[in-house]
């Protein structure tokens, strides 16, 4: 979360807080090892492509994985406290559901998953 933080602090604070909160909080850790997980999967797959063709002038480097990795964290965090879930232990099935969105976005061939609120870049 370190690069997310410095690149995006305030969508970092943002996340943070609905992480902590009392009743829709989840463990911001455990979230970011899933989508570590989840945007190396979709990369060994071949998925990202798409995404890397249309936001990356030549070859994708570390930094484009970071950002990518960014736009997913915060992504996920609008999609968690859009869904309401019960209780966090409901996070696999709404992680699933999340990855699904995330996969069907990667079907168009104009997709971008970038994260462009108020970036430092």
């Amino acid at each position: 979360f370190s690069f997310f933080s410095e690149n995006y602090t305030e969508e970092a604070r943002q996340v943070l807080s609905h992480a902590n909160h009392p009743k829709l909080g989840y463990s911001y850790a455990i979230v970011g090892i899933n989508l570590t997980e989840m945007a190396y999967s979709l990369l060994k797959s071949g998925e990202l492509k798409p995404h890397f063709y249309n936001t990356v002038p030549g070859t994708p480097e570390l930094r484009q994985f970071h950002q990518l990795y960014c736009y997913l964290a915060y992504e996920f965090d609008k999609f968690w406290v859009a869904e309401e879930p019960e209780s966090i232990m409901q996070f696999n099935q709404y992680r699933e559901k999340f990855h699904t969105i995330v996969k069907t976005n990667l079907q168009d061939p104009d997709v971008n998953l970038t994260l462009t609120a108020c970036s430092k870049n």
